[in-house]
């Protein structure tokens, strides 16, 4: 008689945690929802303040367009001129930025601090004299005599 061979199968026994294992994966679970929140938040929050932004620019531009614009002009002269940097952004995002101001003093007497671009503020100079246009309080043209 041929013997057979006998084959055991591996059982699995269920085995219960124990109060130390039960412990440890509920201290993974919460680390890895931790870390989760601690890399998605700041996008989150780029998103809203964006919208919010968005929103507040869009309201501004429209109010800009439902009123006539008041042009004024005058004949002034270059005063003073001051180049600033300062930082805008939030502490997430970060940015430097460059602000140009140019004060001019009219004939009257008025004086009026205007931003301008970079390219305006370096064409002009301390001294100058020409022909001042505003556009409701802010710099149109300025055309030299």
């Amino acid at each position: 008689m041929e013997s057979v061979p006998t084959v055991f199968y591996p059982t699995m026994e269920a085995k219960a945690m124990t109060d130390e294992q039960i412990l440890y994966t509920v201290l993974i679970i919460i680390g890895i929802a931790l870390i989760g929140i601690c890399i998605i938040y700041p996008f989150w929050d780029l998103k809203k303040n964006k919208k919010k932004y968005d929103d507040e620019y869009e309201k501004h531009i429209e109010s800009k367009f439902a009123e006539e614009a008041e042009v004024v002009s005058m004949t002034a002269e270059v005063v003073d001129m001051v180049c600033g940097c300062g930082m805008v952004g939030s502490y997430h995002l970060p940015k430097s930025k460059k602000t140009f101001l140019v004060v001019f003093k009219s004939e009257g007497g008025e004086i009026f601090e205007l931003t301008v671009s970079e390219e305006y503020y370096l064409e002009l100079s301390v001294g100058q004299k020409g022909k001042l246009t505003l556009c409701d309080g802010n710099l149109d043209s300025f055309e030299l005599e």
